[in-house]
């Protein structure tokens, strides 16, 4: 058997933000509820059409008959109100909180009401096996941010949910926009929830200048060796000149 080693890693310097601790069971009610709200979202994702292959579509044109042309110009579904007020993805959560702290950045893209109102609460699978390196700037930003936004981490097997709940392969952070239709019930939960804390935002440091300093020192002599093997000290530190003998 192998001995145990001991291995030498260096620590963050910063102190570690406390995420807010939820019981089990309000941690999974706080699911439910999330996913209820967002569940027209994967309806109405499931009834747009889906996209198909140029010589599909040549077959699909020549073989189609006149009710399946009507039921094409048929108009799409509309997109569900809540629809306008979710951030998914690590992404776009960060670039909603950077705008949340500094206002004065580039507005999001695509959304009236996202600009309009403020992102809420954050929320993170982070019991899914996600590296902590993705959400690690999350508590700072969701700090900083004016007024601070709210920042909850899911049970285990949040990520199956979501994503089946949005029509989406993969989700790891979901970002919920102030205002969004069906929602007084989940921020009346929220609500009484503690706000992340960083400690190292709010401390006060000073700026050390580097210290260096210069020090003259004097050039030590070499040593060179002749044929004989004998060393002989060399002050400038060139090769020692070789002797002419004298001829007589």
């Amino acid at each position: 058997m192998s001995k145990p080693k001991t291995v030498v890693l260096i620590d963050n310097p910063y102190s570690q933000p406390e995420w807010p601790k939820l019981e089990a069971a309000q941690a999974n009610d706080l699911l439910d509820l999330l996913v209820t709200i967002l569940s027209p979202i994967s309806e109405y994702r499931a009834s747009l059409p889906r996209s198909t292959g140029k010589r599909k579509r040549r077959q699909a044109a020549k073989e189609t008959s006149k009710s399946e042309e009507q039921q094409q110009q048929q108009e799409p579904p509309s997109p569900p109100s809540i629809l306008r007020y979710v951030v998914a993805g690590v992404n776009a959560t960060t670039t909603a909180l950077e705008s949340a702290v500094n206002p004065d950045l580039a507005p999001l893209p695509d959304s009236a009401v996202k600009t309009a109102s403020r992102l809420r609460c954050v929320f993170v699978c982070r019991a899914d096996g996600h590296p902590t390196q993705l959400h690690a700037h999350l508590p700072a930003l969701c700090q900083l941010a004016k007024p601070p936004v709210k920042l909850l981490a899911l049970p285990k097997g949040a990520e199956s949910r979501l994503t089946e709940s949005l029509g989406i392969p993969r989700l790891g952070v979901l970002g919920l926009v102030e205002g969004a239709p069906g929602t007084d019930i989940l921020w009346e939960a929220i609500e009484p929830l503690p706000t992340v804390e960083v400690p190292w935002v709010k401390e006060r440091s000073e700026w050390q200048t580097p210290k260096i300093k210069q020090i003259q020192t004097k050039p030590v002599a070499k040593k060179v060796q002749n044929k004989q093997g004998a060393q002989t000290p060399s002050g400038d530190g060139k090769k020692a000149k070789k002797s002419k003998p004298n001829q007589s």
